[in-house]
């Protein structure tokens, strides 16, 4: 399924599900209460990408992503 599609469907189905805005194709899905979840490898290239480096887009990753708020509307899966 294409990301933008899966962005679409969760945006669409999942009312409490939290969208960040440029992080859609980092979304690898949705749990049993219907949050996006996110991968944090995906985010993390995502912001090194934009011109971070690996610390500083772990670093913008915890504060500006999961510190958000506390985790409600989104799970990030870390591996």
């Amino acid at each position: 399924m294409k990301q933008n599609t899966k962005s679409y469907l969760i945006l669409t189905h999942c009312d409490d599900a939290v969208i960040f805005h440029g992080l859609e194709d980092c979304i690898t899905g949705i749990d049993q209460n219907n949050y996006a979840v996110y991968d944090s490898i995906k985010i993390i290239d995502k912001f090194m990408q934009d011109g971070m480096t690996d610390e500083e887009a772990i670093e913008y990753m915890e504060y500006n992503v999961v510190g958000v708020n506390a985790g409600n509307g989104f799970v990030i899966h870390y591996h």
